[in-house]
């Protein structure tokens, strides 16, 4: 018999916890028990009312107090579903997200909804890391993540220059990796990749269509789509030509496989998923063959995405080089208000987040030229084993031995999964063309001496690290400079103009060049600047 992953513990102790389902016969009688228990105890009703209070205050706390980064801003979002879903239907209509993301979101007793557990955050360049996976010596076993990767922790990877740094090419699209998230549950490894697709699929046409339509076969009846989003909405604010695709996945580090893959597409008001999970596609069995084929097109991004998982590893090895950056966060930003106020009285002092710790990799030396890998991802197998299926109360299914069991049954994994290896993706970094009058460099740095959150953005002709090496020697600060990022632009003179323009209310000092916002701010307009003097050549 197999036994039961962290996951099945996971979703075992959820159900303990809610009760029956939605048509057990006897939900109705227990829902009122305990509805009249906490009006006629006034104990619990104390507790109920507290719990009111304090609970807008635990919202806010948790979508306020994060960096901004893809990452960060993604999983929140699911937060944010989640808590509203769960609040309207209970735990039994939640999204097909649920299967993965709830390792990142554990139960929270105390407010009764899904929590975020402990966050890490990084700043990496790929081009650096690509160049450390393929080179000698790394770990080719990703079972080293049990001992550097520490369990129930959410480890956050942002890239800090997805437009130029690296693609995956797919059938009639390129899909650039901006984020990767981890969480570790003994050996189970989750995984939240976030990329961006262009051109996007399925086209801003088929999304205005869908929005007409009843939207995707995957939704339940129960869940509508989101009335206030657009078609707009699937941009990553990181790549704005660029739509939303969500890769989630799951490996057991133990036994070299993973057993869960989906890719979430953005289509606006909600995703589009395709999956060969049979627990979800039970479902939809006319439309499975066809989600399977649109699943295939996104193999080189779940290979590349299972390359990334060795990143904890990478910046292990980097410890010395990081540099440890401060920024303040949007409820930060706002500590002074009445609402913020209100958060700090309700919320213990370690779950307000008025600042966030991000560790950076100083950014390498930029190529020259278009590079290429031809990655081997990990050696990760499909899992073989398979799953259990709920039925309906009462109904009597079989165990893995052929036992009669209630309430559910054990169906072996083998309709679509293919029982075969991940395979070779090419990963390809194109530098942009720095075609124009006047070309060079806009680079991003920080000297440890400044003030939280102050950072220069100016431009160069040469390298950033020179730049970096002269502004050291001019400025004679005790801590060097050091480049977290930098752009190729074929104008950098009039790129520098703009981006200081845009910037300018987080300007330090009219006369210079430092600026105070979160790295995340700066690289999203940067980068936002960049792609619109790069179409308008």
């Amino acid at each position: 018999m197999v036994p039961a992953s962290p996951s099945d513990v996971r979703m075992m102790e959820l159900m303990r916890r809610m009760g029956p389902p939605p048509g057990h016969p006897q939900r109705e009688e227990l829902m009122q028990a305990s509805e009249s228990r906490v009006s006629s105890d006034p104990l619990l009703k104390s507790r109920f009312d507290e719990w009111k209070k304090k609970f807008p205050s635990f919202m806010q706390s948790r979508m306020q107090g994060g960096t901004g980064f893809a990452s960060s801003r993604v999983l929140r979002s699911f937060f944010l579903e989640y808590a509203e879903r769960f609040g309207r239907h209970g735990p039994f209509q939640m999204p097909s997200s649920f299967n993965v993301v709830e390792a990142f979101l554990p139960f929270s007793e105390t407010y009764m909804a899904f929590d975020l557990l402990e966050e890490h955050e990084y700043v990496v360049t790929l081009f650096d890391y690509l160049d450390w996976f393929t080179g000698e010596g790394f770990p080719a076993d990703p079972g080293v993540l049990r001992d550097v990767l520490p369990e129930k922790q959410i480890h956050h990877y942002n890239m800090s220059d997805p437009g130029s740094d690296f693609s995956v090419e797919t059938a009639g699209s390129t899909v650039r990796l901006v984020g990767v998230s981890l969480v570790r549950h003994g050996a189970e490894l989750s995984i939240i990749a976030v990329a961006g697709e262009d051109p996007p699929d399925p086209s801003d046409d088929d999304v205005v269509s869908w929005m007409a339509s009843d939207g995707t076969s995957l939704r339940s009846a129960a869940v509508q789509p989101t009335p206030d989003l657009n078609v707009s909405d699937r941009y990553l604010p990181e790549l704005p030509s660029h739509s939303t695709v969500l890769l989630l996945a799951r490996v057991d580090l133990e036994r070299s496989t993973y057993d869960v893959r989906y890719v979430h597409r953005d289509v606006g008001q909600g995703y589009s998923v395709l999956t060969d999970d049979q627990r979800v596609l039970g479902d939809v069995a006319e439309s499975r063959d066809a989600i399977v084929e649109q699943l295939g097109k996104y193999d080189g991004l779940f290979s590349a995405t299972i390359s990334l998982t060795l990143l904890p590893v990478y910046v292990l090895l980097r410890k010395s080089s990081l540099v440890q950056q401060k920024f303040t966060t949007e409820l930060g930003t706002s500590r002074q208000s009445t609402r913020v106020r209100r958060v700090s009285k309700h919320l213990p002092r370690d779950e307000v987040y008025f600042h966030r710790q991000v560790s950076i990799v100083p950014a390498g030396a930029v190529p020259e030229e278009s590079a290429e890998w031809d990655v081997e991802p990990p050696e990760l197998e499909f899992a073989s084993f398979g799953y259990w299926m709920p039925l309906s109360p009462g109904e009597i299914g079989e165990d893995q031995d052929g036992n009669s069991v209630v309430g559910k049954t054990w169906v072996q994994r083998t309709e679509t999964w293919k029982r075969e290896s991940l395979a070779n993706v090419v990963l390809a970094t194109t530098p942009p063309d720095p075609a124009g009058d006047d070309p060079g460099l806009v680079y991003l740095m920080r000297s440890g001496t400044h003030a939280t959150d102050v950072y220069k953005i100016g431009l160069t002709r040469r390298d950033g690290e020179s730049r970096a090496k002269e502004l050291t020697r001019a400025t004679g600060v005790p801590t060097k400079f050091e480049v977290l990022a930098s752009w190729r632009t074929g104008d950098c003179s009039t790129a520098e103009k703009q981006i200081h323009a845009r910037l300018s209310k987080f300007r330090v000092n009219k006369r210079r060049e430092f600026f105070r916002a979160p790295i995340s701010t700066l690289i999203r307009v940067i980068q936002a600047t960049l792609e619109e003097l790069e179409r308008a050549v």
